[in-house]
């Protein structure tokens, strides 16, 4: 319960870094805390078609954890799904090509996720508006 309680006490919102790494191993750090929360944190990992490998809810408790997992008939790249359900009141830093936040537009089944994929990829586009950023959201939307 004391790492509940923190919930409380802590200023601002907490901040999650996540990397993955090339052996399937989901790096989660909490950053901007004094002390570690415990955070309930549900996730997917999904490919490129937009098949759904796992489901977890993890809960994080320490200030960096690594979870592993294997992912067997994979299409393409993993791309990892964080948030689901809107788990935890909490900021999620993962560096999502465009590609990756297209895939999760398209094929995310959870709303929350899928819309914060949508935002982002928007928000992107306006912040790096070219002529090139411009047909690559084009050509991309078409495929949806």
């Amino acid at each position: 319960l004391t790492q509940f309680q923190l919930w409380y006490t802590e200023k601002g919102t907490p901040l999650i870094e996540v990397q993955l790494t090339a052996e399937n191993h989901l790096i989660i750090k909490q950053k901007n805390v004094t002390q570690p929360m415990h955070i309930p944190f549900k996730i997917a990992i999904l490919d490129e078609a937009g098949t759904i490998h796992h489901e977890l809810l993890l809960q994080l408790k320490q200030r960096e954890e690594t979870f592993s997992f294997e992912v067997n008939h994979l299409s393409g790249k993993i791309i990892p799904s964080f948030l689901r359900d809107f788990s935890a009141p909490v900021k999620v830093e993962y560096n999502y090509t465009t590609k990756d936040l297209i895939t999760l537009a398209r094929y995310e089944t959870d709303a929350f996720t899928r819309f914060d994929a949508i935002q982002t990829v928007m928000i992107q586009q306006i912040l790096n508006f070219n002529s090139e950023s411009q047909q690559q959201l084009i050509d991309a939307l078409n495929q949806m």
